[in-house]
Parts: structure tokens; sequence; C-alpha cells
């Protein structure tokens, strides 16, 4: 038999024809007319896809109850359009039961944070769930998943999972793998906040097939993570989404360069972040490492996070504000570019901008002025043609170093509330704080003054931050200004000072206030966990100045989640704190701020030195804050106390405070000064170097060096002499 396509042309055209003919006649003879012309003229669906949807319900005589399922959407908030594309996707709901179908399952998703607009457009998007059973696939399904983001303190990760996650929703939990890959992945040590985490950013990975899922854990396992680091949730993240061979092309790109595979593992290891850019992205970031500044290979081993940084928007940037101060000496000590690329966005600013007063201006300009656009003087839509036709709002904008003002660029438009810029001016800030708020928070350019920004200033002027205090303040957490006012600032203040008041001290009340700014704009306090927290802190025993000055030292301790504040509160205890002890709050605040992994390698440390583990818990229980110390800083303490002065071990576990001084600036310049006096038998009893190290400046200096007459120059010179410089 001759295939169709070597008929002749005509025959061809007469087959297609033909078949088109009887295959329209088979679509007519099923159409129902009314359905048809209500799903194209009131729905405004596709006659293409309608034709299908009235052939498929040919049965349906009257309307009624497809108009009624078309109203209650509208009620619940969906829109004309979200009607339309649920309905093309899923004809099913508009022929099903408004009571026993629809109304549940909608109030479901209502439930769940789905409302208005954003149900609309759920359900516009993921309208098959509405053909779901509740009882036997939805309702067990996101209890799940509420249960793995219960330590989660927002509805918007359940959202973002349920949106992200339709799928999982259609199916039974307990037939499909969603239960065993979650027991699985808990098998890895993968629990609490990772699980959670995990969930939300790589949702498809929990309904992988059972084979796919430990096939991706050894792969990583054979990449050198192992399940008891904090990194393996961090890399199964990073590797689910690529293939072998994408990350063998990366592998080849990085031995290009000359690393090795073990160093390419090694760095993948430290941040697996870097799998996930691109080979462009990373090739450009390697030329920009290697080839124009010339790091060594080795110190992106050791920091691959830089290369996940980009290139145009942070690292070219920040390296031309590095260039500068290095240049101009304007450091005190010598700092690595790589330490200053890691800086967050404010720490950086406050760092290496705004701390250098009259080259601010120009350090920001460096750092930003890429962002600002061309610089064209005819050009009407330019910032430079902005700034000289601005009714003369700024008076100093000409050209500095061939640079026009900052604030002009950043701030002018033919759209800005010059009362806005009005008022921050009188309230005393500076040009480079108007920089600052603006570029982070345009949208207070065009706030309402007297409605939105005097109330807020007002209340922070009320509380003490007046003037340059406030203008930095407002500059480095603009957001405040966006954030209700009677619903979140004056509640979440009224609790701190609440917490304060035996400490009367406003000084304090603003410091927390700074280091809590991002908490009072997004924190309720009686929907977050402030108030639980409190609640729970006072329950073990901390109160009164002791909680006052834990919320001044670590004021973010107080907006943990509740699960991690009450396994922190688990360690501390577990180290052998009790509740009742003075010490308890101390190595609260001390180990926060600390992984286990980090204390681990502390502990690691100190054994290294021949000290037992209980020696060690018992240093950190009677000085927590040597858990703050460096690693670096430890060392050097400890080579100095145990190998060149030979201290006893014992005395340093019974005074284990003696490790949290200065070796440089306290501990040697002491020590010379110790040795004089005792060389010479110069004190009138034996004392200890202990004795001499933990006295006060002031003391130190009336009892060991003035007190000595005609020998004092000599050993103020011992002393001191490591701050004076070398001698001619």
């Amino acid at each position: 038999m001759r295939r169709l396509n070597s008929f002749p042309n005509s025959q061809n055209l007469a087959i297609k024809s033909l078949f088109s003919f009887f295959s329209s006649l088979s679509k007519t003879h099923n159409t129902n007319p009314i359905l048809l012309n209500y799903l194209i003229e009131t729905l405004k669906i596709p006659e293409s896809r309608a034709l299908v949807i009235s052939n498929k319900y040919s049965h349906i005589k009257s309307l009624e109850k497809q108009q009624t399922v078309r109203q209650f959407f509208r009620n619940v908030g969906l829109s004309d359009n979200h009607i339309q594309l649920a309905v093309s996707a899923t004809p099913k709901i508009l022929f099903s039961d408004i009571n026993k179908t629809l109304k549940p399952k909608i109030e479901l998703f209502q439930r769940l944070g789905f409302v208005g607009s954003d149900l609309g457009k759920f359900v516009s998007k993921n309208s098959f769930l509405l053909a779901v059973s509740l009882e036997k696939k939805l309702i067990p399904c996101v209890k799940i998943i509420q249960k793995i983001l219960a330590d989660r303190t927002t509805n918007e990760n359940l959202i973002r999972v349920v949106s992200r996650c339709n799928w999982i929703l259609t199916r039974d939990p307990e037939k499909s793998g969603l239960l065993r890959n979650i027991e699985y992945l808990k098998s890895c040590g993968i629990v609490g906040s990772q699980l959670s985490a995990l969930l939300v950013r790589q949702t498809r990975l929990f309904c992988f097939e059972e084979l796919k899922l430990r096939q991706l854990v050894l792969r990583l396992l054979d990449m050198g993570f192992s399940t008891d680091s904090r990194m393996f949730v961090h890399g199964l993240d990073a590797l689910c989404c690529f293939s072998e061979e994408t990350v063998d092309r990366k592998l080849d790109l990085f031995r290009s360069y000359g690393f090795s595979k073990e160093e390419f593992m090694e760095m993948f290891r430290r941040a697996p972040g870097i799998i996930r850019s691109s080979e462009g992205s990373l090739k450009s970031r390697l030329e920009f490492f290697l080839k124009e500044i010339k790091f060594k290979k080795s110190v992106l081993v050791h920091n691959p996070v830089c290369l996940t940084l980009s290139v145009e928007n942070r690292v070219i940037p920040r390296y031309r504000v590095f260039q500068i101060v290095m240049s101009r000496g304007m450091l005190k000590k010598e700092l690595s570019f790589r330490s200053m690329l890691l800086l967050s966005e404010e720490n950086f600013l406050e760092k290496f901008v705004l701390s250098f007063g009259e080259d601010a201006e120009e350090l920001l300009l460096a750092y930003k002025g890429h962002k600002l656009g061309p610089v064209t003087e005819g050009s009407e839509g330019s910032w430079y043609y902005a700034m000289k036709t601005s009714s003369g709002l700024f008076h100093h904008h000409e050209a500095v170093s061939g640079h026009f003002n900052v604030l002009s660029a950043m701030c002018l438009s033919s759209r800005v509330y010059v009362d806005s810029l009005l008022l921050v001016r009188c309230v005393g800030f500076s040009d480079t704080h108007i920089q600052l708020a603006v570029y982070r928070k345009p949208s207070i350019l065009f706030a309402d003054v007297n409605k939105t920004l005097k109330p807020k200033i007002g209340y922070f002027q009320q509380l003490g931050l007046v003037g340059s205090d406030l203008g930095k303040f407002i500059s480095k957490y603009p957001n405040v200004l966006s954030a209700s006012l009677e619903r979140k600032l004056i509640p979440c203040v009224e609790i701190l000072k609440e917490i304060l008041a035996e400490d009367s001290n406003n000084e304090d009340l603003i410091r927390v206030i700074r280091r809590m700014s991002w908490d009072l704009v997004v924190i309720d306090p009686e929907k977050s966990g402030l108030l639980r927290n409190i609640e729970y802190l006072k329950s073990c025993g901390i109160v009164g100045s002791q909680l006052s000055m834990l919320l001044v030292r670590l004021p973010r301790l107080f907006c943990f989640n509740d699960l991690k504040l009450r396994q922190l509160v688990l360690r501390v205890l577990d180290m052998g704190f009790t509740t009742d002890s003075r010490m308890f709050v101390h190595g609260l605040g001390a180990l926060c701020c600390l992984s286990e992994k980090t204390f681990d390698r502390k502990l690691d440390l100190f054994r290294s030195y021949g000290f037992s583990k209980e020696e060690c818990i018992e240093m950190i229980r009677t000085a927590p804050r040597l858990l703050s110390a460096s690693e670096e800083r430890l060392k050097s303490g400890l080579d100095f106390f145990l190998k060149k002065i030979e201290f006893g071990k014992a005395v340093l576990v019974r005074r284990p405070c003696c490790m949290m001084y200065s070796i440089e600036n306290r501990v040697i310049p002491r020590y010379r000064v110790f040795q004089i006096v005792t060389a010479r038998r110069m004190l009138k009893k034996d004392w200890s170097f202990y004795s001499v190290l933990v006295l006060s400046e002031e003391n130190f200096l009336n009892k060991y060096v003035l007190s000595f007459g005609d020998d004092a120059e000599e050993l103020l010179l011992a002393y001191k002499g490591h701050k004076l410089g070398a001698s001619s």
C-alpha cells in the first residue's frame, strides 16, 4: 500500500479536505449550542476549547447551575479572567455542586491564606485541585506540609509550598512517596528548620521516586558531604536541580583555570550555591578574581562564596571602593578585599563609605555611580537635566572632581515631592543620609508627609533619636517609615520599654531599636513569637535586669521561632548551666551566636592543648564569653599562657577570663612590667601574674607603674612602648 505522502498533490489535498469535512460533522453532531454560546460569549473561552467542552457536556439542558457557579467564584474574589482560565483548564468545576464540592475546598484555600485576588490567581492556575478529594488527598497533604513548617512564624511559606507543589495535593500521601521521602530525609539528619527550608526551596524533591532520591543522596556522599554536616541540606538543595553531565561541565570549567577535581569538590562542599551559577557567570567571575585582581586559587578554594556574588553589582563596585581606600591609606590596618567583599550591604556602607566623612560622597559615587545612568547634559531624561531644573532645592550641585552631586542624581525627578525632602532636611538629615535612605527605599520620596512621615519621625524623636542620630538610623533602616505606626512600631516599642523599665536608660532603648529595626517592621507582637519568647525566658528565671541586659546585647534572640529558642536553652542546660544561676543568661548570650559545628571546633582546639571536655565545659560555665573569641585569638592565648609563661592548665580552668584579654595590648605589656618588678624584687610580697592581669587599667598603673617613683618611666615605657613605634 502506498503511503499518503506519495499521492499526487491534488489527491493529497482532496483526502485532507474529506477528512476535515467528516471531522467537523462529528464535532457539530454532539455540540450543545446553548452551552457553547455561554462559554464563548459569557466566559470568553476560545471557540476551539469551548467546542470541546460543549461536546463533552452535550447533555446539559439548563445553564442555571453554571451561572450559579460563576457567581460563587465572583463572590469569593475570582475575576472573569480567573474564571475563564479555571474553567478552560478544568471544565468539570463548572458542573460541580457548590456546597458539596467547591465551597469546602475554597474555604480550605482561604484558611491557608489565599484570599481575594490571590485566591483567584491560585485557583486559575490550579483549578484541577477543585476536582481532587478533600478528605483523602487535600487535607492530609496540607497537614503534612503544615507539620513540617510548624516552626515557621509566617503563612507565606505554606502558601509558597502549596502554590509550587500543587501536584503533591493530588496524591494520596499514604500511597505516594511523600511520607517515605520525609522519613528518609529525616534519617539523613535533615530535620526541623532545615527540613522546612528544603521543602520551601525544593518542593518537588519531596515527591521524587524513592530510588531517585536515594541516588541523589549517594551522589552527595560521593562528593564528600556527610549527613551530620549542616551543609548537607544545602548540597542536596543545589544538586537536585542538575544532572551529572551539567556538574561535569562545570568541573571541566574549573579545571581549565587550574583547579583540581578535589579543589572543586571542596569549594562545592563549602558553598553549594556555586553550582547554581551559569557557566557564563562562573567564567566571568573566575576571569575577574584570578586574572583581573590576581586572587590566588587557594583564596577561592577557602572562600568559594565569592564566586556566587554578582561581578557587576557587587564585586566590581566594592573593588573600586577598595582601591580608593587602600591607595590613600585611609585604613588603620591592612585589609583583604575578600573580607570587604563578604560584608553585608549595611556593614559595608557603614564601615567603608559613611565612616569616611568628607570622602563619603566620592566613595558612594564610586560604589553606586554605575546605577545612575549616562550623564548627557542636554537630555531631558537624564538625572543631569533633573538636577538643573529642580527649582533650586539643592544649592551645591557643582561638579566635584568631574562628578555631580550624588544626592541630586539619586533623588531628583519631576515626580519627587519636595515636601518629603524638606522634612528630612529640617529634622537633621545630611545629604549622605538622604542619599542612602532614598537608595534603599525610594518610596519615601512619594510618601504622604503629614500622614506617614511626620508621625513616625516624630515618634522616633520622642524616643531620643534626634539630629544626625535620627538621620543615621533612618538611612540604615528606611523600612521603618513604611511600617504601621499603630499596629507594629508602637506596640513593639512599648514591649521593649516594659522590659527595660528597671534600667530606665534611654540609650539602651535606642540601641535595641536600632538593632531590632527590621523586626519592628515585620513583627505583629500579637501574632509573632515576641511575647511568647519573653514569657518563656522569664519562666527560665531570666527576669528584671538580666532580661533587659539580654535584650540590649542580643535583641534578635527575642524574635527566634519557638523551637529554635527552646533548643538553644536545652543546649545551655546540657552544658551544666542552671536556670537559677546568674551565669545562665551569659551562657545563653554566648551560645546563641554559635553553631554546634563552630562550638565543636573550639572544643577540639582546647583538647589539642590537653584539656578534657569536662575542663572545657567548666571554663565556659565560668566565662561564657570565651565562646565569643575567635579560634585564632584563643590559640594565641593558649600558646602564650601554656608555652610562653608556662601557666598550669588548672589556673586557666579556674581563671578562664585570662583568655578574654588582648595578648598584644594587655597580656604581653603587663607581663613585661611583671617581669621587671619581680626580677628586681620591687614588691614586698609575691604576686601572681594573674592578679596583675585582672586589675583595671587605673589600678594597674597606680600599683605597678606610678608607685615606683624613679622607675616609673622605665616601667611605663615597658608597658606602653609597643604603641610608641620603633625608636630612632
